[in-house]
C-alpha cells in the first residue's frame, strides 16, 4: 500500500514537472497555437525570424539595377536617411519588381514595420497584386505561400501578422477583393494558420467585408473558420449577420460542423494522451458548446442582418479614402 502510494506521488511530482502551472493560465489560442486541430503547437516562422531572412530572399533577387535596388536595400538595411532623401525626391513607391514584388511588399518580407508605415503614409499601393508567376521567384518554405494575386493585405492576414494589417488596411480602396479561388479577404483572415487578431477581424467587419460568399470550394468563412477551431471568432462574425444554415461542398452547415466538433473533442478529452492534449480538448469542449448554444438560440432563418448593415452603413457614410496622417511620418 506504501509502495503504491509513493508511486502515485513520483508520478504527480513528473506532471508536475512536465506541465506546469503556468500552462494553465494560458489562452486557448496560446496552448493550441491557432493548429486548428487542438494537436501539437504550431512552431511558426516568426520565431525564427523575418521572412527575408528565414527565406533567404535579397532585394536583387526582385529588382533591376537603379533607383528601385538602391531604395529596397536601403529598406533592407534600416537606412532611414537614405529612404527619407529618395522619398522626397519623388520616388515611385508603386513600381513593381519582378514577380510584381513593390517596395511596400520589400519592406514586409524585410520586416520592418517603421519602414512599412512610413511608405503606407506616402502613398504605396496597398492593393497591389503579386505577378501570376510569382512562385518561380517567391518559394518559401518556412513560411504560408505567396500566390499569384496576393496583396500586402492579404499576406499579412494568412502570415499572422496583424500590425501589418493594421497599418495598410485604411488605405485599401478594395475591402470585397477576391483572389483567384474566389476568397474573400474574410476567408484568408481564417485560414491555417489563421489570423489571431480580434481587432483585425473588427476592422474587417467595419469595412463591411461579404460574410456569406462561398469561395471556389464552396466554403464561407464560417466553414472555414469552425472548422480550423476559429470558434470565437466564428461567433463573432455570425453575431454580425453571417448565417450559419448555408451548406459547404458536402451539404453540411456550421451548424452541423459545430455539432460534430464538439462531440469529437468531448471524445478527444476523454481519450488525451498527454495533459496538454487534455487541457486543449477542454477548452475546445467549452468554446463548441458555447457556440452550438448559441446557434440552438438562433434557430434557422431568424439571425438577422441588422448588424451588418449597420457596419456597412458607417462605412458608405465615409466612402472617401482615409487621408494620411499630417504627422508622424518621419522615420527615426
Amino acid at each position: 500500500m506504501k509502495r503504491c502510494s509513493v508511486c502515485w506521488i513520483v508520478l504527480y511530482a513528473i506532471v508536475l514537472f512536465k506541465f506546469p502551472a503556468s500552462m494553465a493560465v494560458e489562452s486557448p489560442s496560446e496552448r493550441r497555437g491557432h493548429s486548428g486541430q487542438g494537436g501539437a503547437r504550431l512552431r511558426f516562422p516568426e520565431e525564427w525570424g523575418t521572412i527575408a531572412k528565414v527565406e533567404g530572399f535579397q532585394a536583387s533577387m526582385f529588382f533591376g539595377p537603379g533607383k528601385q535596388l538602391d531604395f529596397c536595400e536601403a529598406i533592407s538595411r534600416r537606412d532611414t536617411s537614405k529612404i527619407e532623401k529618395m522619398l522626397k525626391e519623388g520616388f515611385d513607391l508603386n513600381q513593381a519588381g519582378k514577380f510584381g514584388v513593390t517596395p511596400l511588399m520589400w519592406a514586409y518580407i524585410v520586416g520592418d514595420l517603421p519602414i512599412f508605415k512610413v511608405l503606407v503614409q506616402h502613398g504605396a499601393d496597398v492593393d497591389k497584386k503579386l505577378a501570376s508567376d510569382c512562385r518561380d521567384g517567391l518559394r518559401t518554405v518556412h513560411f504560408m505561400p505567396f500566390l499569384p494575386g496576393d496583396t500586402v493585405l492579404r499576406l499579412a492576414l494568412r502570415h499572422r501578422k496583424s500590425d501589418y494589417f493594421l497599418a495598410a488596411f485604411p488605405q485599401c480602396n478594395d475591402p470585397f477583393d477576391l483572389d483567384a479561388d474566389g476568397q474573400t479577404l474574410l476567408h484568408s483572415y481564417f485560414s491555417p494558420p489563421g489570423m489571431n487578431s480580434m481587432e483585425a477581424l473588427d476592422a474587417l467587419l467595419a469595412a463591411g467585408v461579404e460574410l456569406d460568399r462561398r469561395h471556389r470550394l464552396r466554403e464561407t468563412a464560417c466553414h472555414e473558420g469552425v472548422k480550423h477551431s476559429r470558434v470565437a471568432a466564428v461567433l463573432k462574425i455570425l453575431k454580425a449577420g453571417a448565417s450559419p444554415d448555408i451548406p459547404d461542398r458536402d451539404g453540411k452547415t456550421v451548424r452541423e460542423i459545430a455539432i460534430q466538433k464538439l462531440d469529437y473533442y468531448k471524445k478527444r478529452k476523454l481519450a488525451a494522451p498527454s495533459m496538454d492534449v487534455y487541457f486543449i480538448a477542454s477548452d475546445l469542449v467549452k468554446e463548441y458548446t458555447e457556440l452550438v448554444e448559441w446557434l440552438d438560440q438562433h434557430p434557422v432563418g431568424t439571425i438577422g442582418t441588422e448588424k451588418v448593415e449597420e457596419l456597412q452603413g458607417a462605412n458608405h457614410a465615409n466612402e472617401s479614402k482615409p487621408q494620411p496622417p499630417t504627422g508622424g511620418n518621419e522615420l527615426k
